[in-house]
């Protein structure tokens, strides 16, 4: 007489760990390297606002400020024909343009820091405004 196997039995006949692709093989066990935690790398200081200023530099729309500059020349230039623009020629405007309002900026965070404040206000634009006016106004006369 044929002993019937215990459930215990039979669920032990069946091997989970093998598929059909391995051909009936065993997976391996992952190796203590793969187990080890993997290190956070260093980033030098500054890095990320690189990458971050390259984004956005990247990111800048090129056809309002090309409409731009057009709408400026075309005021420039009067009824006469309009300008035609290389793109190297806008990528240089843009450039130009940007070099200014970032000049312009620290201009504005230097004059808020000279009166103890962290924040830009109006009046700093103005006192700006009316010391770059002054030095163009000497620039102009030649001295």
């Amino acid at each position: 007489m044929t002993r019937m196997p215990t459930k215990a039995e039979e669920g032990s006949a069946v091997d989970t760990t093998t598929t059909k692709r391995s051909g009936g093989r065993k997976a391996a066990a992952p190796s203590a390297a793969s187990l080890k935690m993997k290190t956070k790398r260093y980033i030098h200081l500054g890095t990320v606002a690189a990458r971050g200023i390259k984004k956005y530099q990247r990111r800048l729309d090129r056809l309002p400020l090309l409409r731009l500059i057009r709408e400026v020349s075309h005021d420039l230039r009067g009824d006469k024909q309009a300008f035609r623009w290389q793109s190297a020629a806008v990528q240089a405007m843009q450039e130009a343009i940007n070099v200014k309002i970032f000049g312009i900026f620290e201009n504005l965070v230097l004059a808020a820091t000279h009166d103890g404040r962290d924040t830009l206000e109006v009046k700093d634009w103005g006192h700006i405004k009316r010391v770059t006016d002054g030095c163009m106004a000497v620039r102009k006369a030649g001295y």
